[in-house]
């Protein structure tokens, strides 16, 4: 029996079709083959038959139709169809069901391509293919909802077209492959999925041009419809046709069928992206190691079985026997037993030049890999190794540890719960971690070596019968990386001959000695390659040496060996072609470790001369493009930086901040390596120029630790050569890099000094910088009087020096200084006096900066449209200006505002794309303050638990960067909740503590709130007469810091309490007087209290007074 969904829908009973009429009974039948095995209840199947249209009787219609169903399929099927309270089931066997039939061939079909069994993977897709018959469900009543169904039917059938097409591709069916791709283009004209596998197709079937015509009908279609080049896989393959790379031929079908990146299209899988994909790209080609991969396969199976437990698997072997390709390739061919992430990390445990990464810092990037945002990441060890285990808690993830270098840097990158599994590779045999299964992995099998050896030097280029092919890969100690060195040469010298070069390699010896023994010489190998080089290119390959960071792109290249960027990349695409460099993202290249280890021995025997100025070359190349990416970033007006000595060859255009903030991710690591280095090896005055030039971009990565240490060095070196300006900015600089990390009294403290210094200059430009600096930490920490005065002192030294843009960011920073400190008048003056000179500037950013604090304003003092107008014209602004940071904060104040104006669903909006905003900057700051607003929000609408949580952990983030001031808000409106939901111990405790805190930092408004939410409680505890006290104080708070909404609420809070005792005089003179502040103000309150005051009237009329309802103000 077999039951058809893919086409129209029918029931094969003995070979006979069986063809149900259009109708109801028809639909039933869908709705429970959707649902095989499992019971569907009346309720569910009159919803998916009728919806909104259910006749009265669906239920007695509803049993009419299935025996009508029943009778229509026949004795023989309709036994299959049960009647199973509270509804129906229909049982299916396996294999009966086309639906199921078809994903399982999928899944086959898959999994054969993924092990290299080609032809085994081609008869099981075609199988799956055959049976569809049509559009899936193509009679399906078109009532039914069951379009989602219908795409992920489609979707898979796709998937496992492109599967079986990869398969023909390995098995060399290139030239029937043309038509068939051509008809699925037509069709699905936006997957470049299929655009790689034809032009691949073409390519092999000696239809070179049609290929490269192939991609440009692709490029074109893409920037016409959707204004996008081809992705960078599809680029790479249309380069490599170009250049006719020997290596997209066919691959070799006399040895063991591996899957590989290069002999297949690499697009089989289309353009789902999967949660975290860091792995690196598959090796080109890939011999042997069956036995390795298989041992590494069942543990991806045993992963999702062995509970209590993760899987961990350690590569041990020496260097350049491959244990990263192995991993990396066997990764792939697990990814699919992944599907929550594959995460790959070099631990740099044996990287020349660099100490080995400590699980800290493995950590730090591993959690950024998993997008937890760098603000939000622990400092500590432990801390961080939580957060991780978190993460990764209930997932199945494959996490590869490369290049490791001990137990101890392994063990806290350890997931804590079954379901992943970890593959560690190190030189050493890490026999410190008990549960792994070991896996040493030994050079390549003679047979295994010459394969690999063909396979690289290109079809033909090799005799069959050359018996010094064994000798030639013995001499490469059989190890890959050799090996595939030497094939390139054989490949690009067409005159060398195998015998050359084992003659060459016997007599050549030399370099790299730890990788030396009797029957093998590695530096043998590296320098025959690099003696074949030109001399350019091999200047340029010792130069490339020193860079210290893990990659480098076309214009490090370029300024390093001082030649224009043309010049240098046709040196780096030389530097390719021997196997020397590797290009593993477009653009950007790296080297092996070894390679990179033999190119710096290669500079070490170099005059110390050189070595110098290759290195000012490098450094001069960094201080010009990070000082040009920053410029895009700085608002104040600094003393300049040391002028750069040699103006660099190359440097990328910079000339706006999409492009400074695509170079800064790209560098991101490097410019860490490169403080790294400055710090512990440069010249003390290169260390000082170096370090400013750098800050802005640096500090646009959020905080580091080298950051940190580069500005600390340069501190010290700018004091030892008795450089007082350069020591007072690497303090200026040193404490913005703290403050990122929210450690204020750090903060405070380089500040103080750097004043010192300015002070003792005369610099009056740097005491202005330092006085605001000082003023931002101590608002940020609370202290506002403090805080003001040193802005009033930056204000004025501004103005002296007719710095007029500095003296609008000050006013602006003075008026949020006032606006925290519960003077909104002030701040309403300072910040429109801002927002004209910005205006006068036309500093756009500024405005922006004005019209967000004007709008928060405006919801203090009850304008809530208006303030979400002039919200509204600061978020256009910061979209204009690509200011994500920016435009975060106006959603979270767009969110304050709409909650403030009784839009919770708006508010919701806004503070959740803040929340998402702030996650992805690592903004810890913002992150609080949108989930404190957010958590206010639930609360207004009766989600007590969510607006806990939420509430919980922004109090957590404000406690841990030290800032009372915004905790205490938080305690507030916890204590709220805690009233909410009955427990008044708590709720007391909450808000006694924020009014404490509000005392401290002498907040007047939050004061204010406070009492009225302790009113509120002290009604409902205490009982109204003591309430009203409480209020009566709240008043008299609200009145002193002029916040008129908050006197109306204490004025209402207090009418409602009276009226309770029966005071009617009180109650109506509190509550007049709350409704003439709520009229004026324009509140959303005005009506609620208005029809109270006219009940209390009425009441007053009538001689009673009747019981007002429940609950005060707060």
């Amino acid at each position: 029996m077999r039951f058809n969904l893919l086409g129209p829908v029918t029931v094969d009973v003995d070979g006979d079709e069986i063809v149900l009429p259009a109708g109801i009974p028809r639909a039933v039948l869908v709705v429970l083959l959707l649902s095989a095995n499992r019971v569907v209840s009346a309720e569910q199947l009159a919803e998916a038959l009728w919806g909104e249209q259910r006749p009265a009787a669906a239920g007695a219609g509803l049993r009419n139709h299935v025996v009508r169903l029943r009778r229509q399929l026949g004795a023989q099927a309709a036994a299959r169809l049960h009647t199973v309270a509270p509804g129906y089931r229909i049982e299916i066997s396996p294999g009966e069901l086309d639906e199921d039939v078809f994903l399982e061939g999928c899944r086959a079909g898959r999994e054969q391509v993924g092990t290299g069994d080609f032809t085994a993977a081609h008869q099981s897709l075609t199988a799956a293919l055959r049976l569809w018959r049509g559009d899936p469900l193509a009679d399906a009543p078109p009532h039914l909802e069951v379009a989602a169904r219908i795409h992920q039917l489609q979707e898979a059938r796709l998937a496992a077209w492109q599967d079986r097409i990869e398969a023909d591709l390995h098995l060399g069916r290139d030239q029937e492959l043309v038509s068939e791709l051509r008809g699925l283009i037509q069709v699905h004209p936006l997957r470049e999925a299929l655009h790689g596998q034809l032009m691949l197709a073409l390519y092999r079937a000696g239809r070179q041009a049609e290929a490269l015509d192939a991609y440009q009908d692709l490029r074109r279609l893409l920037v016409d419809e959707l204004g996008v080049e081809p992705s960078a896989p599809l680029e790479l393959l249309n380069r490599r046709i170009l250049s006719a790379d020997a290596e997209l031929e066919a691959p070799v079908r006399d040895v063991e069928p591996t899957r590989s990146a290069d002999a297949s299209s690499g697009f089989a899988h289309g353009t789902v992206a999967q949660p975290v994909r860091t792995l690196p790209p598959d090796t080109r080609v890939f011999t042997g190691r069956t036995r390795e991969c298989e041992a590494l396969l069942a543990l991806a199976r045993d992963a999702s079985q062995c509970p209590g437990t993760v899987v961990i698997s350690a590569i041990d072997g020496m260097a350049g026997i491959g244990k990263s390709a192995l991993a990396i390739h066997a990764a792939h061919r697990m990814s699919a037993d992944f599907p929550d992430g594959q995460l790959f990390i070099d631990l740099h445990g044996h990287t020349a030049g660099l100490e080995p990464m400590t699980a800290g810092e493995a950590l730090d990037r591993l959690l950024r890999a998993l997008r937890v945002s760098p603000q939000l990441i622990p400092k500590g060890l432990e801390g961080r190794a939580e957060l991780y285990r978190d993460r990764l808690a209930g997932t199945k993830t494959l996490i590869v540890l490369d290049n490791a270098f001990a137990t101890a840097q392994v063990r806290p990158l350890l997931p804590g719960t079954p379901g992943c599994l970890v593959v560690v590779t190190s030189r050493r045999r890490l026999t410190g971690l008990d549960d792994a299964h070991s896996l040493a992995v030994d050079v390549l099998s003679e047979t295994e070596a010459i394969t690999l050896l063909r396979a690289v030097a290109g079809p033909g280029r090799l005799p069959d019968d050359d018996p010094a092919l064994a000798e030639l890969v013995g001499l490469c100690g059989n190890l890959p990386l050799a090996v595939r060195i030497i094939a390139a040469q054989l490949r690009h010298h067409r005159a060398l001959s195998v015998a050359d070069l084992v003659r060459r390699l016997r007599e050549e010896p030399g370099g790299l000695d730890r990788f030396r023994d009797e029957d093998r010489d590695l530096a043998a190998v590296f320098d025959l390659s690099y003696t074949a080089l030109p001399a350019a290119a091999q200047c340029m390959f010792r130069f490339l040496g020193q860079v210290p960071g893990s990659d480098f792109d076309g214009h490090t290249a370029a300024a390093l060996a001082g030649v224009e960027p043309r010049t240098a990349e046709r040196l780096l695409e030389s530097l390719l072609d021997h196997n020397l460099l590797i290009q593993h993202l477009p653009g950007r290249y790296r080297f092996h470790d070894l390679i990179r280890v033999y190119a710096r021995e290669l500079m070490a025997d170099a005059r110390a001369e050189e070595r110098e100025v290759v290195l000012d070359r490098l450094w001069d190349y960094y201080q010009h493009a990070a000082q040009a990416a920053g410029s895009h970033f700085i608002r104040q007006t600094r003393p300049g930086a040391a002028p750069v000595p040699v103006t660099p060859t190359a440097t990328p255009i910079l000339s706006d901040r999409n492009s400074a903030l695509e170079w800064m991710r790209a560098e991101q690591a490097n410019l860490l390596a490169v403080a790294a280095f400055v710090s512990a090896h440069a010249h003390p005055a290169r260390v000082v120029a170096l370090a400013a030039a750098l800050a802005a971009t640096l500090r646009q990565q959020g905080f580091q630790r080298e950051t940190a240490v580069l500005h600390e060095t340069a501190v010290a070196a700018a004091h030892g050569l008795g450089d007082g300006a350069g020591e007072a900015g690497a303090l200026w600089e040193l404490g913005q890099v703290h403050d990122l990390a929210g450690e204020y009294e750090k903060v405070a403290g380089c500040h103080e000094r750097a004043l010192a210094l300015y002070r003792s200059l005369g610099n009056r430009l740097g005491m202005a910088n330092a006085f605001h600096a000082l003023g931002k930490v101590r608002s940020m920490t609370s202290d506002y009087p403090t805080a003001a005065g040193l802005l009033q002192q930056a204000l004025t030294v501004f103005q002296g020096l007719g710095s007029r843009r500095d003296e609008a960011d000050t006013l602006l920073e003075m008026a949020w200084v006032s606006c925290n400190a519960g003077d909104f008048t002030a701040a309403d003056s300072l910040a429109k006096r801002a927002l004209a000179l910005f205006e006068e500037l036309g500093d756009r950013f500024g405005q922006g900066d004005a019209l967000r604090l004007l709008g928060l304003l405006h919801s203090h003092t009850g304008g809530d449209s208006d303030g979400i107008e002039l919200s509204r014209q600061a978020l256009a602004i910061f979209v204009e200006l690509g200011e994500r940071r920016r435009e975060a904060l106006v959603l979270g104040a767009l969110g304050q505002l709409h909650a403030e104006a009784g839009d919770h669903a708006a508010a919701i909006e806004m503070l959740q794309r803040a929340l998402v905003a702030f996650r992805d900057m690592g903004g810890r700051v913002g992150l609080a303050g949108s989930l404190y607003t957010l958590g206010r929000v639930y609360r207004a609408t009766g989600d007590f638990v969510e607006a806990a949580d939420l509430l919980e952990r922004a109090r957590v983030i404000y406690q841990s960067v030290g800032s009372p001031h915004l905790e205490s808000n938080v305690l507030k409106e916890l204590g709220e909740v805690w009233h909410a939901v009955g427990d008044h111990a708590a709720a007391t405790d909450l808000l006694n503590r924020a009014l404490t805190l509000y005392r401290v930092v002498g907040d007047l408004q939050g004061e204010s709130e406070g009492l009225l939410a302790l009113g509120a409680l002290t009604a409902d505890t205490a009982g109204p007469r003591e309430a009203i006290a409480v209020y009566r104080r709240s008043v008299d708070a609200a009145v002193e810091h002029g916040s008129p909404i908050d006197q109306a609420r204490a004025h209402e809070g207090i009418a409602r309490c009276a009226a309770r005792t029966g005071d009617l005089e009180t109650a109506l003179a509190d509550l007049r007087q709350a409704v003439d502040i709520y009229q004026s103000c324009g509140a959303v309150e005005a009506d609620a209290a208005m029809a109270f005051l006219a009940a209390l009237e009425d009441e007053l009329r009538l001689g009673g007074v009747r019981q007002p309802p429940a609950g005060a103000v707060g």
